[in-house]
């Protein structure tokens, strides 16, 4: 009678561990199938050929229209650079190497003109962006980070930056709380982080340093970076971590 009870309970002990078995093999197929699908969703194949035209009027909707003005102290040239905001706009004039500010309406309030060596002064104009509160200017420039008040261009602050790396740096984000992260054509890393005054990389180059828009916030205010040439994507900013947000497969135009 006990080696019937003994066998029956080795029955069952051996049915519950086939069902459990089948059960995490049904979860694990599921698993693959959903995060196969995730994946393939953020690959967009691009079907480009010679004879490709693209109509950008067809795709680009043109909203608003903001004539800036012009006079004796804002004479514009090329525009490397253009900001809109919530109550300003932010000229950065390539030619004159200055910035120019106007109100939403394309009014004239005043010109940052500071190049030169001195304490207050920039020594170059190689991105310059609007800070995350929206309360400054911020120019990044071969060696330091100036900072303007963006009411009225008074001087608030200069973060000096390693110059082993900085001369390397084109572009920049303000992700606040004193920390900052910089697009670089150095040849081992193309992203650098500066944390409360430590810089370091936190991204490998994998493809040509392109110099393009790098930085961007989505409708979430969420930091995405946009990827050298090679590998194209698109990554969101987390911390010091990246996660790919898009990948374009371009084939053999790639």
């Amino acid at each position: 009678m006990k080696k019937e009870e003994n066998k029956n309970v080795i029955h069952l002990i051996a049915d519950i561990m086939i069902r459990f078995i089948c059960i995490l093999s049904a979860m694990l197929i599921l698993h693959s199938c959903s995060s196969e699908q995730n994946v393939k969703e953020n690959i967009f194949v691009i079907d480009y050929n010679d004879n490709t035209i693209y109509r950008w009027e067809n795709i680009i909707d043109i909203e608003e229209v903001i004539p800036l003005e012009t006079n004796d102290s804002c004479l514009l040239s090329y525009a490397n650079k253009c900001i809109v905001g919530d109550n300003r706009i932010v000229y950065s004039d390539s030619k004159q190497r200055a910035l120019y500010v106007f109100d939403r309406k394309g009014k004239f309030i005043y010109a940052i003109d500071a190049l030169g060596v001195g304490n207050l002064e920039y020594t170059m104009i190689k991105d310059v962006i609007v800070s995350q509160n929206k309360l400054n200017i911020m120019i990044l420039d071969n060696t330091s980070i100036l900072v303007y008040d963006l009411a009225d261009w008074t001087y608030v602050d200069r973060i000096s930056l390693d110059k082993k790396f900085a001369s390397s740096f084109y572009q920049f984000a303000d992700a606040g709380n004193d920390r900052f992260y910089f697009w670089s054509t150095e040849s081992d890393s193309s992203l650098y982080v500066l944390d409360n005054g430590n810089l370091y990389p936190i991204k490998e180059r994998n493809g040509f340093p392109f110099v393009c828009q790098k930085f961007y916030r989505d409708e979430n205010s969420k930091l995405n970076i946009i990827s050298d040439c090679g590998k194209y994507s698109i990554e969101t900013i987390i911390g010091d971590s990246l996660i790919t947000k898009y990948s374009f497969d371009f084939g053999s135009f790639a």
